[in-house]
């Protein structure tokens, strides 16, 4: 019954911490879309027939503009790295920096290009495979379109939608192995575009009835889009990092590319392409570190270059507006390293690049469209063009902000307990009647002024509709708060319950009365849930602190102490209350590390103060030299850029998984077996070091068996202290466990504060982007996101659970119940995440804004996920026994137990 009771405990914490992670995409990044607008129509001329979408997955803007130093050539002469897009913005089109928001991988931005809307990070949980959630999009409006390149990206636009033809290569030639023909994932798309470009029909179109005449028809039509998906540049990126000459040779490559494209469709349809506009851009770009994912200038920044059809010349710029104002790590531009004025320069927002699309090809944006038009992209030799496009988008807007008001209106929980009911953007009351204007003002040819107005209004719609999707935000953030911190109390009232010396007097009145109170509140507030149809979870939100709070009142209100009791429980809390209190303030401390990681560094500085070198033997020689000479072989193979036998890679697989159950053959005594597991996953640790993880390692490994000592040490001496002066004291082993009190707070914290360091300390942020990738190339070079990830996340993971070993093993060292011990270490993190709950952000820098997410996250994960950890640890640690100490005086031979 009591295991059942603790089981019961453990899922619920789990269940409910799982719950709580959640509550991060409900209030702060709940999907943005909403269903039921009707379609706008176009009320202004196409200016292409066919628009071509480039997007060159991973480049980034400084290293496609800048010039380059020809090998051997004069340092002062040097030439663009692009030659055909350089020409391309300096001469022919428009051009400036696309600005992406986290998180900046394929998917999020593919969608933000195409949909004109920067989708929530709930939607990429399920990866770059499939749709988490139904959207419109440029190649869904198109008549006719062709989506061309990897196989995780063309069916996110094309599956399901008969109209859209795809094309894809096989997995396998996505390779990140230093020696792989990058290029060749961009030559495979080009080869495909002339094979459309002639009337190439595939057996799947065959089967649906499509075949050369069709396909060329299809070709000549209006409203054509293709899709030309190039992922050389980023698996070029991940293998040798975008300052590496394999980076920039794929980045010519792009530029080759690009040129061939353009000059094919100048062969299939005449000069200018008949009708053919052009968009060059990019997903994502990518760090330093060859990664991508986060808020960095280096991952959003990618370059933006449009031509052809209806585009305006570089001659244009001088009617630039505000909107193009340079900004970003390279404002103003660098004119002498990139060969282009900073006046010709037009940057956009990455959701801006849908409706300019659809501008040019005479259509209304995509129905979710929340980007703003950039007007200076179009001709400015046609203003009713321009003005027919910014009235359009607009409206477009207005009626996402209408239907919003709608949803609002009759779902929002504040709008309906708060006295003044509703309340609307008030910037947008008058909207119906500035759009009638605005369109009035362009079909009397006042086309400057429905530009500026339908600019102004298209910015206060995305205000506007950024103000109604936070409408509850304030009060859910209090109900979540609220729900951790009655959850602590929920935990301490469970604390005090099961330590010793309780009893329960039956109070059945008291307890009728709370329960009729709870029970009312909780009806009403359910019920408030039910007429505005809220999701289901916020049921779950609202209810959990009535019940939390019922528990505790109830609970309290039955527990009865001696006095005696009492007055002994005074005395000893006085050091758990200052222990308690110095925990939590650590927590705080901690949150500050997750910002600067310097704080560990101090915390270990005053460790050192403490404890005492200690030396480790070793053992295990033979797999760590193994680990090593795979670790130079594979390292040595990468940089000559030559191909990584299988039989390598096999290697390292039969050393990290031999390397597993070799503790479980170590004599069963504390320190024996702890450095057994130490030296054993040090041995998997080392196959995935690319620089001074494995020296971190070592140091953490040694700190955590001087906690263990030192734990050891303090046991000893406070039971002495416990001695009468002149008594004779000698220890015996104690094997059963002993309750908790306050003191033993130190155990959970000291733990939070080791575990954080496991994770931080080898140098990774709190970001999706944190990691090198190069770290999985001794198990495997061929992409694959899950078992790459899943590499990435065992690197992580192996510091973190030596660290639950050695906590398993002092609490065994100490006889405390460990798990009295995970439930405070639950309490101490819920005080970190209820911190960064608040910090979750959706302003300031897109840096700002990623990392507020990832710390969240990362601390909701590490509370549920440490049951994992310990679960993990506990099978290398049962067979030890419990080993407390008891001290036994020779004078009055009784026994005194800590």
């Amino acid at each position: 019954m009591y295991t059942s009771a603790r089981f019961r405990l453990v899922a619920f914490g789990v269940a409910l911490h799982a719950l709580l992670m959640y509550a991060m995409i409900d209030v702060h990044f709940a999907t943005p879309l909403v269903h039921g607008m009707e379609p706008m129509s176009a009320d202004f001329a196409p200016s292409a027939k066919r628009l071509v979408v480039i997007v060159a997955d991973g480049l980034r803007a400084d290293r496609l503009f800048e010039l380059e130093t020809e090998p051997g050539a004069d340092a002062e002469v040097s030439s663009p790295r692009a030659p055909f897009l350089h020409r391309i913005a300096r001469e022919e089109g428009r051009w400036g920096v696309s600005h992406a928001r986290p998180p900046t991988e394929s998917r999020p931005g593919l969608v933000s290009l195409l949909a004109g809307f920067y989708e929530d990070p709930s939607a990429i949980t399920k990866g770059w495979h499939a749709n988490a959630v139904e959207f419109d999009h440029l190649l869904n409006q198109s008549s006719a379109a062709w989506a061309i390149g990897a196989p995780s990206v063309v069916p996110l636009f094309a599956s399901g939608i008969s109209h859209i033809r795809a094309r894809a290569y096989d997995d396998a030639m996505e390779d990140f192995a230093a020696s792989s023909d990058h290029a060749a994932l961009d030559e495979y798309v080009l080869d495909r575009v002339q094979e459309v470009l002639r009337g190439n029909v595939t057996d799947e179109e065959a089967r649906s009835g499509a075949n050369v005449r069709s396909e060329q028809a299809a070709l000549e039509g209006d409203r054509v889009v293709f899709l030309l998906h190039l992922l050389g540049v980023d698996s070029a990126g991940h293998a040798h990092k975008p300052h590496g000459e394999g980076y920039l040779s794929a980045v010519r490559a792009v530029d080759d590319v690009a040129r061939r494209v353009h000059e094919a469709f100048e062969t299939r349809f005449g000069k200018d392409g008949g009708g053919t506009a052009y968009v060059f851009t990019a997903d994502h770009g990518m760090n330093r570190r060859g990664g991508h994912g986060d808020g960095d200038p280096e991952c959003t920044e990618t370059p933006f270059i449009a031509w052809g059809a209806g585009v305006g010349a570089a001659s244009d710029a001088k009617e630039t507006n505000a909107a193009c104002r340079p900004r970003g790590k390279d404002a103003p531009t660098p004119e002498m390293e990139w060969g282009l004025k900073d006046a010709t320069r037009c940057d956009v927002d990455q959701a801006d690049v849908a409706a300019l699309g659809a501008s040019l090809l005479g259509m209304a944006p995509p129905k979710h469209n929340s980007g703003v038009l950039p007007v200076s992209y179009l001709n400015s030799a046609r203003p009713d063009i321009r003005s027919g496009a910014a009235v359009a988008n607009a409206a477009q807007m207005l009626s996402v902000y209408r239907r919003k008001v709608s949803v609002t209106s009759s779902t929002s929980i504040m709008a309906y307990v708060s006295p003044t009911g509703f309340r609307p953007y008030a910037p947008l009351i008058n909207a119906d009647e500035t759009l009638a204007g605005l369109e009035l003002a362009h079909a009397r040819g006042d086309h400057a002024t429905a530009i500026e107005g339908a600019q102004a209004l298209s910015l206060e719609c995305v205000w506007g509709n950024a103000y109604l999707h936070s409408y509850d935000k304030v009060l859910l953030m209090g109900v979540i708060t609220a729900c951790f911190l009655s959850w602590m109390a929920f935990l301490g009232v469970h604390l005090r319950v099961e330590r010793g010396g309780v009893s329960r007097v039956g109070e059945a009145s008291s307890k009728t009365r709370a329960t009729a109170g709870a029970a009312v509140v909780s009806i009403a507030t359910s019920g408030v849930l039910l007429l505005r149809s809220s999701p289901v979870t916020y049921y779950a939100y609202f209810n959990l602190p009535v019940y939390f709070a019922w528990h505790c009142f109830t609970t309290l209100r039955s527990v009865s102490r001696s006095r005696t009791r009492r007055r002994t429980a005074k005395r000893v809390d006085v050091w758990g209350v200052v222990v308690t209190v110095v925990a939590i303030i650590l927590t705080q401390v901690l949150c500050q590390s997750f910002h600067d990681r310097r704080i560990y560094t101090g915390l270990f500085c005053i460790a050192c103060v403490a404890f005492t070198t200690l030396a480790v033997w070793f053992s295990f020689l033979m797999l760590l030299a193994a680990s090593s000479c795979v670790v130079i072989s594979v390292d040595r193979l990468q940089t000559a850029e030559e191909r990584i036998p299988d039989g390598l890679h096999a290697t390292a697989w039969l050393i990290a998984v031999g390397a597993i159950p070799l503790p479980l053959l170590s004599p069963r005594k504390f320190t024996p077996r702890f450095v057994s597991v130490y030296l054993a996953a040090a041995t998997v640790y080392a196959l995935f070091s690319v620089s001074y993880e494995s020296m971190f390692y070592s140091i953490l490994g040694a700190a955590a068996l001087a906690w263990m000592t030192l734990e050891r040490y303090y046991q000893i001496h406070s039971i002495a202290m416990t001695c009468d002066v002149g008594d004779v004291v000698t220890y015996a082993s104690v094997s059963t466990t002993r309750s908790l009190h306050l003191g033993d707070v130190r155990h959970a914290a000291v733990f939070l504060v080791l575990i954080n360091a496991a994770f931080f300390g080898t140098g990774n942020i709190a970001s999706v982007a944190s990691f090198e990738m190069s770290s999985v190339y001794r198990f495997t070079t061929r992409f694959n996101p899950y078992l790459m990830g899943g590499l990435l996340v065992l690197k992580v993971l192996v510091p973190m659970f030596t660290v639950a070993v050695a906590f398993l093993m002092s609490l065994k060292l100490q006889g405390a119940d460990s798990f009295g011990m995970y439930l405070i270490f639950i309490a101490l993190s819920d005080c970190m995440a209820i911190r960064f709950f608040y910090q979750i952000t959706t302003v300031g820098s897109w840096a700002d804004i990623g990392h507020s997410i990832s710390r969240y996250a990362l601390m909701g994960t590490q509370v549920v996920s440490i049951l994992l950890f310990l679960g993990v640890a506990d099978v290398f640690t049962r067979v030890l026994p419990i080993n407390g100490v008891c001290a036994v005086t020779a004078r009055a031979r009784s026994k005194k137990r800590n």
